[in-house]
Order: structure tokens, then C-alpha cells, then sequence
């Protein structure tokens, strides 16, 4: 399962789809957008994709 997991990935980064989508669901909680954002950035993983 592990190394499926990885060959996809592997597979995916090249063909230039990020490794990891963060999807942050948000509802009237505007004020924790900003750090919420902050918070992916800051991760060591440089193929991000963030959807909210």
C-alpha cells in the first residue's frame, strides 16, 4: 500500500500536480483564514496546493 501510495505520488509531482492539496472549509470564521494559511505555508513541503 506504501509504495503505491509513494509511485503515485511520485508520478503526480512529475507531472507537475502538487504532492499535497490542503483544503481548509470555512464557514463565518473569517478571522482564523489568516492563520490558517500561514499555518501551509510554513510546512517544509514546497508542492502545495491550498484550496479554501
Amino acid at each position: 500500500m506504501v509504495d503505491r501510495l509513494k509511485s503515485e505520488n511520485k508520478l503526480a509531482n512529475e507531472m507537475g500536480k502538487p504532492l499535497v492539496r490542503v483544503i481548509i472549509p470555512s464557514y463565518n470564521q473569517e478571522k482564523y483564514i489568516e492563520e490558517a494559511i500561514r499555518s501551509v505555508w510554513n510546512q517544509t513541503s514546497s508542492d502545495i496546493e491550498l484550496i479554501f
